[in-house]
This record gives C-alpha cells, sequence and structure tokens, in this order.
C-alpha cells in the first residue's frame, strides 16, 4: 500500500511540473510577442507625425573654419551622423560639399525620419552668419522632412531660378527682353513658393526698384507695349512704397492711353 501512495504522489509530482513549465512557456511566449510589438511601436513613434519643411537653429560653425566676414545663404544638403557627441547628429554642408555645421544637438525625430524616409540625406538651405559683437555664429536650416521627391524638385528649381535671375541682374544695363525675363523667372518661382506655403528661402524678391526703373525705362524708350505687359506682373512688388506702386500704374495708365490714340489715329 505504501508503495502504491508513493507511485501517486510521484506522478502527481511529475503532472505538476509539466503544467507549470507549459504556463512558463506561453508566458515567454507572450512577452515576447509583446516586447515587439513594443519595440514596433516605438520606432514609428520616433517618426514625425506630419511631414514638411521643417526650420532648425544651427549649431557648431565655429569649429567649421568658415570666414568671419561672410554671411552666407547656401543650399545643399543635411546627412545623418552618428558622433560621440550626438548620436542623433544632423550635419549641414553646402553645394559644394563644405561642413556648414549642424542642427542643433538632441532631434532624435529628425535623424530617425531623414533615415526612414531619405536614406539619412535630403536637401536643404538657410544661412550662417557671425555677429562680431556678441562673437558669436547663427544660423538656421530648412529642410524637407518626408516631402514626396516631386516636391524636393521643384524645391531645386526656385534655387536655380534664383541663380539665374542673379546673374542676369549681375549685367547693370539689361536689355528689355532680359528684364522680362527676371519677371517670368520670378512668376515661377513665386509660384513654387506659394504652393509650399511660402517656406523661408524659397522665394527671393525682386531688388526694391526694379519694376520702377523698368517701368521709367520702358516709358523713355516710348515702348508701351512692353510698360502694359508690365502690369501683369505688379503683383510681384509687394514691399515697394505706395507712392512707387502709384507712379508705375501712372505710367502704365498712360501707356494705355497713348496706345488708344495710335489706333484712333491709324
Amino acid at each position: 500500500m505504501l508503495w502504491f501512495l508513493l507511485f501517486l504522489l510521484f506522478v502527481l509530482i511529475i503532472y505538476m511540473f509539466g503544467k507549470n513549465q507549459t504556463l512558463s512557456n506561453e508566458h515567454n511566449q507572450s512577452t515576447l510577442v509583446t516586447s515587439k510589438a513594443t519595440r514596433k511601436s516605438v520606432a514609428e513613434d520616433t517618426l514625425y507625425k506630419t511631414k514638411g519643411i521643417r526650420e532648425f537653429e544651427m549649431k557648431g560653425m565655429f569649429y567649421r573654419n568658415l570666414s568671419h566676414d561672410e554671411y552666407r545663404e547656401f543650399t545643399g544638403y543635411a546627412e545623418t551622423e552618428d558622433n560621440k557627441h550626438d548620436k542623433y547628429a544632423v550635419a549641414i554642408y553646402d553645394s559644394k560639399n563644405k561642413h556648414q555645421g549642424y542642427v542643433s544637438r538632441g532631434h532624435k525625430r529628425l535623424a530617425d525620419s531623414l533615415n526612414a524616409w531619405h536614406n539619412g540625406k535630403v536637401l536643404c538651405w538657410g544661412h550662417v552668419g557671425y555677429d562680431k559683437y556678441s562673437n558669436n555664429w547663427f544660423g538656421w536650416v530648412s529642410i524637407p522632412v518626408g516631402l514626396e521627391e516631386i516636391r524636393i524638385k521643384e524645391i531645386k528649381g526656385a534655387f536655380e531660378l534664383q541663380e539665374r535671375n542673379a546673374a542676369i541682374l549681375s549685367n547693370k544695363n539689361l536689355l528689355v527682353p532680359q528684364s522680362f525675363q527676371v519677371l517670368i523667372n520670378q512668376e515661377k518661382m513665386k509660384r513654387i513658393s506659394d504652393n509650399l506655403g511660402n517656406p523661408r528661402g524659397v522665394y527671393r524678391a525682386l531688388p526694391a526698384l526694379f519694376l520702377t526703373q523698368l517701368s521709367m525705362k520702358l516709358e523713355k524708350l516710348r515702348d508701351y507695349d512692353s510698360l502694359i505687359q508690365l502690369e501683369q506682373y505688379l503683383h510681384l512688388n509687394e514691399d515697394v512704397d505706395v507712392r512707387y506702386k502709384n507712379a508705375i500704374n501712372k505710367r502704365i495708365k498712360k501707356a494705355k492711353e497713348n496706345k488708344g490714340s495710335q489706333k484712333v489715329n491709324t
């Protein structure tokens, strides 16, 4: 009888051990699944919720051997970099691959988003400068985080238009067709900027008196057709003093009157 009781006790111990082992395995499997799901959600949480152009303060220009006399506007690229000072570092370079500085440190969401959406490298633009009175560098950079490639190409196109206009305007004695080419380029640039929500740096305004001086030149040449054509570009004159705007409008009005009288006489 004693042996029988010992046998039953032995079977019971085996059964309880096996049940505990099964429960332990199920718990471990559940923990593993939960852990994977948590890691996945954490990874997704480190990306920006919305895609778009974001502006950041720049740091680290002191170490880049930049000229103190330069106020530099630049286009180039932002690139993620894991360094000993900031494992989420985003380095900023100009179009000639010259290192300008970094996005201010600790932007994990930015670094993760660039890695996920742009392979760690994307177009950027901004400016850096040096304040000799405070002995400090300053700067900002805009980065199109998560934008589609077609939008990024449009932004690049706007900067190409800026360069074309700068080249044309470097000639002080512009011909009339050259002046209108500047306006055509300016119109395209403004359209791109408007479509993007007018981010800083994408649209570069005309020289303040460009339209005023062009209208005076056309009036002097009695080029009434071109003066009348100038009217469609007056919206590019937004920041000009109202006196100059009124003067341009008077010249255009006079050109229309002269054009009308010419038709009557013929």
